[in-house]
Parts: C-alpha cells; sequence; structure tokens
C-alpha cells in the first residue's frame, strides 16, 4: 500500500494579478467617513459655506482612500499565494487545505481569500481572513470533505486586500490552478487488506491442520480419538 506522505498534492505558488476593469473598492471606513461629513448638511441650509465646508471634506477622504491604495497596500505583484494541504484527500474523510500568504508590501495587511474549489469538496464557498504583516508570510486553513472520487480541478484564489486604515481595497487574483486525486478512504482500505490477510493465514491454518488429522502417511497418523471421522483401513 502506497505511504499516505507519498499521496499529499504538491504545493502551488503564484504572484497575483490585477483582475477586471475596476480592480479596487472603498472600504468600510471610507464609508463611515462621508457620513461624518453628512454633519455639515444642517448648518448649510443657513449659511451655503457649511456646503463647500461639506464638499471640502469630502475631497479630502477621497485624497485619503488614494493615498492607502496607492502608498499602504501592496501592489499585486508584492503578493504570493501558495496552496498547500496537510494530508491525502480520501473519500469521506474531512481534512483542511492551506492558504499562504507572503506580504511583499511596506505595511501590514488584512487579505480575504476564496479559493476557486470544486463545490463536491467544500459545499458552499467560504472565505478566509488572514493578517500578514509586512515582508512576512502569514497562513489560514478551510477544510474539505470530498464526497465523490477521481480528479478535482482547482483555479484561482481571489484576493481583497485592505490596509489598517480600512479605507482602500485593492482586488486581484492568483492563478493556481491544480488537478487533485481524490482517494478511497486509507484507514478502510488498511483494514479491509488486514481482514483479507488474515482471513487467508486463518484458512491455511485450518486446511494444514485438516491435513495433517486425515493423512495416509506414516508421519501423520495418529492414535483414535473419541469424536474423529471413522475411517476404515484398505
Amino acid at each position: 500500500m502506497n505511504n499516505p506522505a507519498n499521496l499529499v498534492p504538491k504545493a502551488v505558488s503564484a504572484r497575483g494579478k490585477s483582475k477586471g476593469r475596476f480592480p479596487f473598492a472603498f472600504g468600510r471606513m471610507f464609508f463611515l467617513l462621508l457620513l461624518i461629513g453628512l454633519v455639515w448638511l444642517g448648518p448649510g441650509w443657513a449659511d451655503h459655506r457649511f456646503f463647500f465646508a461639506m464638499f471640502a471634506w469630502d475631497v479630502v477622504v477621497f485624497a485619503i482612500w488614494g493615498w492607502d491604495l496607492a502608498k499602504r497596500i501592496p501592489t499585486p505583484e508584492q503578493v504570493i499565494l501558495t496552496r498547500t494541504w496537510t494530508s491525502p484527500p480520501q473519500l469521506t474523510v474531512p481534512s483542511k487545505v492551506r492558504l499562504e500568504i507572503t506580504n511583499g508590501g511596506p505595511f501590514g495587511i488584512t487579505v480575504w481569500l476564496t479559493d476557486n474549489a470544486p463545490r463536491e469538496l467544500c459545499g458552499e464557498v467560504s472565505e478566509i481572513s488572514i493578517e500578514a504583516e509586512s515582508q512576512k508570510k502569514a497562513r489560514n486553513e478551510y477544510g474539505i470533505f470530498p464526497a465523490e472520487r477521481g480528479d478535482a480541478k482547482f483555479g484561482s484564489v481571489t484576493v481583497r486586500c485592505q490596509s489598517a486604515w480600512r479605507i482602500a481595497e485593492r482586488r486581484f487574483e492568483a492563478a493556481l490552478p491544480q488537478t487533485v486525486r481524490i482517494y478511497p478512504n486509507l484507514d478502510e482500505a488498511k483494514r479491509d487488506t488486514l481482514f483479507l490477510i488474515r482471513s487467508k493465514q486463518v484458512a491455511l491454518e485450518k486446511r494444514h491442520k485438516q491435513q495433517r488429522g486425515q493423512g495416509r502417511e506414516f508421519e501423520s497418523l495418529r492414535d483414535y480419538r473419541e469424536g474423529d471421522e471413522y475411517r476404515p483401513g484398505h
């Protein structure tokens, strides 16, 4: 039987790559800052100069958003994603898939990762989050539960990335195509193999004893005992 360690899929890695025409978004803090600027709306009805103040505030918020996006969040090429496996994927056996990120940017980030995994392995698509410091690696895992044997194909990992400010958000993906083999339950297969081996040993021992008890060779003969089959000599 194959060593389970030899059945673990190999790790795959790739750098980030921009996705879509608008690979950026607004964080929740951005909308909170815009909401704060609405406090100028009330006084503005009495004095229109407050409207200009509100407009100036919004300009500042957008400027901060641009700074956060350009300077504090790494570019896709500065991020490396790796998919690794903790054990060989087996039928009806829960296991883990590990996603690791290398942050090559100048600041710490929080990322949300969605792996393009087959639905027959993990059901609903789940998103995991990772906090990675500058120039360091960080990882997290999600669970799978294979329901079918055969080959399972994985695709890209979608990334949403924010700095600690939570104002801007960069979106990209890392191409990690991978085909993994779903094996039968190795523990059950091992138990079945041992059972068959033991059954054959028992059958051979039983047959050998019967042959010794009923043999006609001199070295196999013994005195008659009560319960033995009566076999008249020829």
